[in-house]
């Protein structure tokens, strides 16, 4: 038997190896290698050595923006700003440190991609830094409590438009969404609003954009400053935010957010008359939606583009069709922007793979229709193919903050060179390359967020031209293209939405040719159409125009100005050595299986997270003991070394027994990350445990007390397709823990045992919502000299076999299988509890069989039952998960229900 298990866990380890997923463990450490600081201009940045040479342009920027948020935030003059720069191409972009007002940045920027992942580093930056200034005015950081709670008292989507209010002015993307939604009646209420930290990347965009709307409007008719008076004084009073923002708007949050749908209306209507003249017609339903563009024609009945429909996050897939067949996918985890070479058949595309730091890179791919591909370019950040010529491939390289032209031979390798350097104060945001390939047009961002269409040339012998500036725009300009000897783009200029632009270089006229109220967001030219992508019901769609004539107003623009480029001052950075951030008295929540435990804790911190020292004084609930727990982790690159102490008594039952056990226990962990999905754990604990608390009567044997020291391994593995309320209810994907255990007389060991298991929970997506789970648990105990563990393999509670009682059978061997069926149901709850918001909610039919034994063949034993899972949110505010289920036994009468709240989600609140 101990055999066929280990062959199970060999199994699940050679599965692991080669398994992907979306929702990751995110054990990877990104910041990798030797980084510098410079202080400067109330900015402190982080920065990888490797992106050294950006770092004058970077600051420069940063100082701009902070600037402008001072004229809302003068309090703060005083802050200084910490940034921590990460140099690689995952698509995490940007994040804040609510504990030390740090900001995380990602270099890199995503040109191309439909979301808000396309916002330059220092529109990200902005965004950043707004969100920790509002944080700020709510409380200081070093008042964990009190900032705690402030974030409790004060919802989501109101700090999240509130940041973006102050962060820059409503953009395109903003006005695009907002409009598309209003026109469909799909503005969010107030109660949708609150849940905007579960939901889907386009939708939680969606609502951060109406937030953002709501604030504009509220600030032009109840005044500007209202919103930081309310947040100055939530803390009087931080259950009654409603009661506050009728003291500082003078309207209630009820009559407010009416008089915004009157106003959105009427914006509705004054658009709708606008764009009545161009009648948009969806075409190709069938390949369109969710995050979609780059459609290009291979040959005249073979197409390509790409598409998330996979996906709930802007992830993309390369798709191919051919005729009428049915589409199929050639590359995976692509880079949205594509070149098709209709003489060749093939297909030059960004494709994402993770390298030996397991971090993202984005290589250059070519791929044929047939599916064969190859690695033209490895560096890391080579995208968007430009062009072709001389048999060369021009595409883009955007490395540590230095953007370049590069080409490479396809029939020759190692033949990568360098076409054209940017200066680096010059930032493009967009590039797109003449016929000729010797003509180069970009987009740069001005320090308003304005931006400006420039071209240059990089011919060898003009290469000591200057740029020259062909069209500055009042907002946004993206989409480049070049074709008919003019340069075509999309841009913001007289309808707040990005509009289809050409620029005829000789008489240089600007032609506008579309009035879409999506916007246009791709362009393509086919034959004697012009084909487009337009936003219409929250998703992107192909619609087209013709290419004769524009139908609107052409004009000149002024003449083109040759742009001087930027001296940037010098930045001389020091070399870092660890520096510790300290946080004191926090609040600490947390659930083991017996019961919850409360207490506060103190830690200090690496700023780069490389290693920090946490120590725990606990009390638990049940036990009603106090405690402690005391860390100390230290990185060595990818591995994470973690030395751990703790001393604590717990309610525990054994053979129908309750009893309090004392655990004291020295632990050092080393975890090392095999891919971004899995990881493995090697360790030593030196375990002594005795107990506090016998049962009274004590009629059975208890667990053997002792020092239980042994050598363990684990591995880890979580691969969950990324999607609204996973934790409650995953779609596709698996979970797998392997683990071996071996009791010894090391360090005087006084127990000798070996125990091995393996857990595999797998999904399977079915039709209409419908969810297929498959779970499995087998595990072996070998024990010397009959000693009893706590931690015997035992059946019954609320894991498997939920019809029978917590424990109800021990023993050395276990196996257990179950399969659920699930599907989301809708429940209103009745208006007594309107204090509990029901988020998201699914009813899971299950059948289960196992059983544990010591000795002899299984005695299966079956169960089946009827479970409810619910996300909710507590005073709209606080995520709970809540389980209730019923289970009979099959053969007999007896059921059980139970009852169960996880409150995780508080703790990481907390």
């Amino acid at each position: 038997m101990k055999m066929f298990l280990r062959g199970w866990v060999l199994m699940g380890l050679i599965l692991l190896a080669s398994a992907a997923g979306a929702v990751e463990l995110n054990d990877v450490y990104r910041q990798l290698g030797d980084y510098k600081i410079v202080a400067t201009g109330g900015i402190r940045l982080y920065y990888p050595i490797s992106a050294e040479q950006a770092v004058p342009r970077v600051v420069s920027g940063f100082v701009k923006v902070r600037e402008q948020l001072l004229q809302s935030f003068p309090a703060q003059r005083q802050f200084e700003a910490t940034v921590i720069l990460n140099d690689h191409d995952d698509r995490i972009s940007s994040s804040s440190d609510a504990e030390f007002d740090w900001i995380n940045l990602g270099m890199f920027e995503e040109i191309g991609v439909l979301s808000t992942r396309a916002y330059s580093l220092e529109k990200r930056f902005a965004m950043s830094l707004a969100n920790i200034m509002i944080l700020r005015t709510l409380a200081a950081s070093s008042n964990s409590w009190r900032r705690k709670l402030a974030i409790l008292a004060v919802p989501q989507w109101f700090m999240d438009g509130l940041a973006l209010k102050y962060a820059f002015s409503l953009d395109s993307i903003h006005f695009s969404r907002l409009l598309d939604m209003a026109r469909q009646n799909r503005l969010y209420s107030l109660d949708q609003l609150n849940t905007i930290l579960s939901q889907p990347t386009m939708i939680q965009e969606e609502m951060r954009f109406q937030a953002h709307s709501m604030f504009e409007f509220w600030s032009q008719k109840y005044g500007k400053d209202s919103s930081i008076a309310l947040l100055k004084n939530i803390m009087r009073k931080p259950g009654e935010f409603n009661r506050k923002f009728r003291e500082h708007y003078g309207v209630s949050l009820n009559d407010a957010y009416k008089a915004y749908l009157d106003y959105v209306c009427d914006k509705c209507n004054e658009f709708k008359e606008k764009s009545e003249s161009q009648v948009v017609e969806i075409e190709d339903r069938e390949i369109g939606g969710h995050f979609f563009r780059s459609l290009r024609n291979v040959s005249p009945d073979e197409r390509v583009w790409v598409s998330s429909r996979r996906y709930s996050t802007e992830t993309y897939d390369l798709f191919y069709q051919k005729g009428d067949k049915k589409p199929v996918i050639l590359l995976k985890n692509v880079h949205p922007l594509l070149l098709v070479d209709e003489f060749s058949r093939e297909i030059y595309i960004g494709k994402y793979t993770v390298n030996r730091a397991r971090q993202r890179s984005l290589g250059l791919h070519s791929v044929t229709p047939e599916g064969r591909s190859r690695c033209l370019a490895s560096a890391k950040g080579s995208f968007k193919p430009l062009g072709k010529q001389f048999g060369r491939i021009f595409y883009t390289s955007l490395s540590s903050g230095i953007t370049r032209v590069m080409s490479v031979d396809p029939e020759f390798k190692n033949s990568t060179r360098v076409e054209y350097a940017f200066p680096k104060a010059v930032h493009p945001l967009d590039l797109a390359l003449s016929k000729s390939c010797r003509e180069l047009f970009y987009t740069v961002e001005t320090s308003d967020f304005k931006k400006r269409l420039i071209v240059v040339s990089i011919k060898g012998d003009d290469r000591e031209e200057k740029p020259i500036e062909l069209y500055a725009s009042s907002g946004d300009i993206g989409s480049l293209q070049f074709g008919e000897d003019k340069i075509w783009f999309a841009a913001e200029k007289d309808f707040y939405t990005r509009q289809l632009f050409s620029l005829d270089l000789e008489g240089f006229v600007l032609e506008k040719w579309t009035q879409l109220p999506g916007g246009v967001w791709d362009i393509n030219f086919s034959n004697d159409k012009i084909e487009l992508i337009t936003l219409n019901r929250g998703e992107f769609w192909k619609t087209s125009i013709s290419s004769q004539a524009p139908g609107y107003k052409s004009e000149e623009v002024v003449q083109p100005v040759e742009v001087e480029i930027p001296e940037l001052n010098p930045v001389r950075g020091e070399k870092y050595r660890s520096e510790f951030n300290t946080s004191y008295w926090k609040p600490l929540m947390s659930e083991d299986e017996e019961g919850y435990v409360f207490g506060i804790y103190s830690y200090r911190t690496d700023r780069l997270g490389r290693s920090n020292i946490v120590i725990a004084p606990q009390y638990g609930i049940e036990s009603k003991n106090w405690g402690y727990m005391g860390l100390i982790m230290q990185r060595f690159g990818q591995i994470k070394a973690t030395a751990t102490v703790h001393d604590t008594v717990r309610e525990k039952n054994y053979l129908d027994q309750d009893y309090f056990e004392r655990s004291k226990a020295k632990v050092i962990d080393v975890q090392y990350p095999l891919t971004l999905s899995t990881t493995v754990s090697v360790g030593l604990d030196l375990t002594e445990r005795s107990i506090s608390k016998y049962p009274d009567p004590t009629t059975k044997p208890l667990p053997t007390v002792g020092k239980d020291h042994s050598l363990y391994a684990r591995v880890n593995h979580r691969a969950i397709r990324t999607e609204p309320y996973y934790q409650v209810f995953p779609r596709k994907g698996r979970t797998v823990t392997a683990s071996y255990k071996r009791g010894n007389e090391i360090f005087d060991g006084e127990m000798n045992y070996d125990s091995m298991s393996l857990r595999w929970n797998e999904y399977f997506p079915l039709r209409k919502d419908w969810v297929l789970t498959a779970r499995t648990v087998l595990a072996q105990d070998d024990k010397k000299d009959g000693i009893r563990r706590p931690d015997d393999l035992s059946l019954g509670g609320t894991d498997f076999m939920r019809a029978y009682d917590s424990s109800y059978k021990y023993g050395d061997s276990l196996r257990a299988f179950s399969l659920h069926i699930g599907h989301p149901v809708r429940v209103r709850f009745p208006r007594f509890i309107s204090w509990v918001y029901n988020e998201f909610m699914i009813a899971e039919l299950f059948w289960e069989m196992g059983d544990v034994k010591n000795q002899g063949s299984f005695d299966w034993r079956y169960d089946c039952g009827l479970e409810l899972r619910s996300q909710l949110l507590l005073f709209k505010r606080i995520p709970l998960i809540l389980r209730v289920g019923y289970a009979k036994q099959n053969g007999y009468d007896k059921s059980n229900t139970y009852f169960e709240v996880d409150v995780s989600d508080v703790a990481d609140l907390l």
